[in-house]
């Protein structure tokens, strides 16, 4: 239920406590004491409905289960094994990293840069569109998880939104001209990202930007059309 989100935990993003996580951490124990007093939003099981409190309680099961820290997991399991070598759960190196970018009412403005342990397993990553374009080819050629398991992870949750997709295990099930679609996006303070894969040629989008206000969804869409409906292009696709 916690990878589908339909386990109608409260998201810890929406609590007024989150500024203060953000700017001077907050350890795991707190936040998921905090989720567990908020009352559930419904029934687990009842709906769907995104949290990224399920990530988080996620994280810290993990590091339960392999008794050590769920950075140390990404790197043993994940980022030394699939040669991820610019991806990080801790801030990129200086020459690594953009400046993000909020808008405040008046105009584009840096933005807070959140502390790791206030976003946790659900979004304390960085990484760039080659990482990303390697972990679509290993994620899709069995090399994160088996092939029973990738299954699950591209079965709908049976609570379908109003455009037509579904959630299964950590992934957005969707169709773009009648092909199967798989894809998630994500912000954090000052930076939006969506990664889109179709399942049947591997053919990815990757859309990484320092506006956490940017419209991804969009971009995404301009450039599969772009590429997909091309008499030149629709090879690649």
């Amino acid at each position: 239920m916690m990878l589908t989100h339909t386990s109608g935990l409260a998201d810890f993003t929406n609590f007024p406590q989150l500024g203060d996580w953000v700017r001077n951490g907050v350890v795991e124990a707190t936040v998921l004491t905090a989720v567990s007093q908020a009352p559930l939003v419904f029934p687990p099981g009842s709906k769907y409905s995104y949290s990224n409190s399920n990530f988080f309680a996620l994280g810290t099961i993990i590091e339960k289960l392999t008794g050590q820290s769920y950075s140390a997991d990404l790197e043993q399991y994940l980022f030394q094994p699939l040669g991820l070598t610019n991806t990080y759960y801790a801030l990129p190196p200086a020459g690594q990293s953009a400046t993000g970018y909020t808008d405040n009412g008046s105009g584009l403005v840096p933005a807070i840069i959140w502390d790791r342990s206030a976003a946790f397993a659900a979004g304390a990553l960085s990484t760039n569109v080659y990482d990303l374009a390697a972990w679509d080819n290993a994620l899709l050629n069995g090399q994160v998880v088996s092939p029973a398991s990738f299954q699950a992870m591209t079965t709908p949750n049976g609570f379908p939104m109003a455009d037509g997709s579904s959630y299964g295990f950590g992934l957005v099930l969707s169709t773009f001209n009648g092909r199967q679609l798989i894809w998630h996006d994500g912000q954090i303070g000052g930076f939006t990202a969506e990664n889109a894969v179709f399942l049947d040629t591997g053919f990815a989008v990757a859309v990484l930007t320092n506006d956490q206000n940017a419209d991804t969804d969009t971009v995404i869409l301009k450039i599969m059309g772009a590429v997909c409906n091309s008499s030149q292009l629709s090879g690649n696709c």
